[in-house]
């Protein structure tokens, strides 16, 4: 008996050492070890009666906010701007996260805004501040 105990109590802590070390954890995820979110490319095509017309608005940047109804994409001109999922083809390749017109399954809208530079919305004193500190008087907002 005192041999088993001996034996568990060297082979449980090696076992949970190595379960530590070789589980999945987020710093494979790049946008987890900043203050930022994950690059995003936002295409919304230019025809709004047409989509995949071919010819598209290329919106690069940040990806700022994860909503219900779509994406706050900080872009690289820093401007804020609102694409709804319906208006947009998505793909965040850090994340390996693609959208097409519709919002990403719960699973990567629950990573798109785990990893989002505010995961946990903002309040509107914040968004006020965010906005006088670019120059903005609301998010621009691409309409469809």
């Amino acid at each position: 008996m005192s041999r088993l105990i001996k034996w568990l109590v060297c082979v449980i802590p090696a076992l949970t050492l190595a379960a530590c070390i070789s589980g999945s954890d987020f710093s494979r995820v790049s946008s987890t070890q900043t203050p930022f979110g994950p690059d995003a490319k936002v295409l919304v095509d230019k025809s709004e009666r047409q989509k995949n017309s071919g010819e598209y608005y290329v919106y690069d940047g940040e990806v700022f906010q994860v909503k219900p109804d779509g994406v706050v994409v900080l872009q690289r001109a820093g401007r804020l701007v609102f694409i709804p999922w319906a208006a947009a083809q998505i793909q965040i390749e850090s994340l390996g996260i693609s959208t097409r017109y519709t919002p990403p399954a719960s699973s990567d809208f629950e990573l798109m805004r785990l990893t989002s530079r505010h995961p946990h919305g903002l309040t509107p004193d914040q968004l006020k501040e965010i906005l006088t500190a670019l120059k903005q008087d609301a998010i621009l907002e691409v309409r469809r």
